[in-house]
């Protein structure tokens, strides 16, 4: 049979066994802090990505829209254009055909 240990020689030991545990338990944990740091840089790298891939996909969608909206604009105008052309052709003919009038008597 082995001699029973001084209480301070116990303590001692397990204080050691705790310490090796504690350095385990800890070196856990920062492994954990690292791997969640990883993790969430990874999650802002990919955040990043998809958001200028939408914010470039709404871009692309408002211009295709201010694209439409000019062409309507312009071919509006020009339809404009068109109609006081033909309404200015018709008022000049009448007021030749009144000038003339005025003038012969």
């Amino acid at each position: 049979m082995e001699p029973e240990k001084p209480l301070l020689e116990m303590i001692s030991e397990k204080e050691a066994v705790l310490k090796k545990q504690c350095d385990i338990v800890c070196l856990e944990a920062e492994k954990i802090i690292s791997d969640a740091k990883k993790e969430s840089l990874l999650m802002i790298e990919i955040a990043e990505k998809e958001g200028k891939s939408a914010s470039d996909e709404l871009y692309q969608k408002e211009i295709a829209i201010l694209h439409d909206d000019i062409e309507q604009i312009r071919l509006n105008g020009e339809r404009d254009i068109e109609v006081i052309r033909s309404l200015s052709e018709k008022k000049i003919s009448r007021v030749v055909d009144k000038i003339v009038e005025i003038i012969t008597g």
